[in-house]
């Protein structure tokens, strides 16, 4: 193989390299480049990736392996839940959340919730939409500490 036969083997190996590989014989008359190849997957990827907003979620206090009590965000409707599943430990539930306002202060609160088991206590909120909100549900006992979930977080709708 002679130097001009090398240099142009080489020079289309690296097309290759940055068009993502050798896929089959390529037309040497047509120049194609790896940005042209990205911007259709790029596209396919935005229609197929969920946005943040109305991302909702679930926790659960667990005290010995059994759920006691779960807590909600429902980001379509900016709302909490508190539900209390057993009576085996504590009395009433309650809800800790907390988020970043749009001018940046740190807010939150706590939301009481029922004793009974089976009810369901509910609070709508207006965080904004892409909020992220972070929460944790509680059963209250007589004697500290309270069993909690971890925190859990959301992204208001």
């Amino acid at each position: 193989m002679d130097k001009q036969n090398i240099s142009t083997l080489n020079s289309s190996d690296s097309d290759m390299a940055l068009e993502g590989g050798s896929q089959g014989a390529r037309d040497p008359g047509r120049k194609s480049s790896w940005l042209t190849r990205l911007i259709p997957v790029a596209a396919v990827m935005a229609l197929v990736t969920p946005a943040l907003a109305g991302q909702s979620r679930t926790t659960h206090v667990i005290v010995d392996g059994h759920i006691i009590a779960t807590g909600k965000f429902i980001a379509g409707a900016d709302r909490f839940e508190a539900i209390k599943i057993s009576h085996t430990v504590g009395h009433r539930t309650y809800l800790d959340w907390k988020y970043i306002t749009a001018n940046g202060k740190d807010t939150g609160g706590r939301h009481w919730g029922s004793s009974r088991v089976g009810h369901t206590e509910a609070w709508d909120h207006n965080f904004g939409k892409n909020r992220k909100v972070a929460f944790r549900i509680c059963v209250q006992k007589d004697i500290a500490p309270d069993p909690c979930s971890d925190w859990e977080v959301g992204f208001a709708g």
